[in-house]
């Protein structure tokens, strides 16, 4: 997996969709993120999709916004970066 050594986005980018795959923030055990592409989503084949890593394993938490996978879909991944920031309820956003 590749770890980027510069950033490919200058702020931090929300993750959109996390209530469809976990119901609070202690669902998330780590900070560690995995972003890859999705090329089988039924709703968007150029989908971006957010994975926690933890104690090697990995949980989707959701995707990236359609705005900012569009702007990243032709970066090489996928990439590693980091929780930046948790909401009291369930909102995320990373760095990568």
């Amino acid at each position: 997996m590749k770890q980027n050594a510069v950033r490919i986005w200058e702020y931090p980018i929300p993750v959109v969709g996390i209530s469809f795959n976990v119901k609070s923030n202690e669902e998330i055990p780590s900070d560690d993120i995995v972003c890859e592409r999705e090329p089988e989503n039924p709703k968007d084949p150029n989908a971006i999709a957010v994975f926690v890593l933890f104690d090697g394993q990995r949980k989707k938490i959701g995707y990236l916004a359609k705005q900012f996978a569009m702007s990243i879909h032709d970066r090489d991944l996928p990439i590693q970066g980091r929780i930046t920031w948790r909401a009291p309820k369930l909102g995320i956003m990373i760095a990568i």
